[in-house]
């Protein structure tokens, strides 16, 4: 098996077991928590992730009426609803601890763990091991895979084991040790960063501190996903708008469920639509918008946007 971007001597000195009496393996002491999350931090509304508006479709395709135009999508990752998690699902299941990843493919991923304080001894304990939760990335506009979105999905998705926990721990939350992006080449191939806008892991993982990362992702892809026998790590974005792009077959599937989708001149009127659609939501004080409405909010950017 190769080892990597880690140094080998390294590597195998953090599996020997420690001369103490519990005999415990030094990689076991790497993951570190950079962040905790409670269900109300989760759940809280002025800490959601909006998307990015303003795509064109991906320039290898023939173009037709949407030549030079951008896209807002209308797609709240937020809504818990069936059809929703149905259409978020479809092509970007919350996969945990994978054993295989799509060739060719990008995603967003996490490391966690679930803790809680023990109602015997009132003590803060780590009642799960750490998890890799991953969702794959179709293109720029991210719907559902942002990594709070994808928090907020593992926590609907974990909401009944949160219940059985609550007989023996309160104040259960998720603990962050790293989020990043992951670029599947082969199927023993894969790229890994710790990069991620919203939990600002470049922050929290250090140069230094980068060994001891890249070292227990290492082990842990050993444990769940043995086949991937080249891993490697890159300081750079993996995603972006030119290896996700947007494609008239997703535009398909879209429109297959209904989802409402506006053609605009320029990505700022896309921002504005978004914009708009966030301060109709909070000034209405309700989580849904009728397609009568976007109509008149798409309406009202292209008439202000004519004068």
């Amino acid at each position: 098996m190769s080892l990597y971007n880690t140094d080998t001597l390294f590597y195998l000195n953090l599996l020997q077991p420690l001369k103490t009496r519990s005999g415990n393996l030094p990689i076991n002491y790497i993951p570190l928590i950079k962040m905790r999350l409670s269900r109300q931090m989760i759940m809280n509304e002025y800490k959601r992730v909006y998307n990015i508006q303003g795509l064109s479709c991906s320039p290898i395709w023939e173009a037709d009426i949407d030549a030079g135009k951008y896209y807002y999508i209308h797609i709240d990752p937020y809504n818990n609803s069936e059809m929703n998690l149905q259409l978020l699902s479809e092509v970007s299941p919350l996969i945990t601890n994978p054993i295989h990843f799509e060739p060719d493919c990008f995603y967003n991923y996490l490391i966690t763990s679930i803790t809680g304080i023990d109602t015997k001894t009132n003590k803060r304990v780590i009642i799960s091991k750490p998890e890799l939760c991953a969702a794959k990335v179709i293109n720029m506009f991210e719907f559902g895979t942002k990594h709070q979105q994808i928090l907020f999905r593992m926590l609907h998705r974990d909401r009944e084991l949160f219940n059985e926990l609550s007989k023996t721990y309160k104040k259960i939350e998720y603990v962050l040790y790293v989020s990043g992006e992951i670029n599947c080449k082969t199927d023993n191939t894969i790229f890994l960063n710790f990069f991620s806008g919203t939990y600002k892991m470049k922050k929290h993982i250090s140069l230094r501190r980068s060994v001891y990362e890249k070292a227990y992702i290492v082990y842990l892809f050993n444990s769940i996903a043995p086949n991937y026998t080249n891993i490697h790590f890159q300081n750079n974005s993996l995603i972006s708008s030119n290896v996700v792009f947007l494609t008239r077959k997703e535009l398909s599937r879209l429109r297959r469920h209904n989802i409402p989708m506006f053609l605009f001149n320029t990505q700022n009127e896309c921002n504005q639509m978004r914009s708009h659609v966030i301060c109709y939501k909070k000034k209405n004080k309700v989580e849904t918008i009728t397609d009568e409405e976007l109509n008149k909010l798409y309406n009202n950017i292209i008439f202000s946007n004519k004068n």
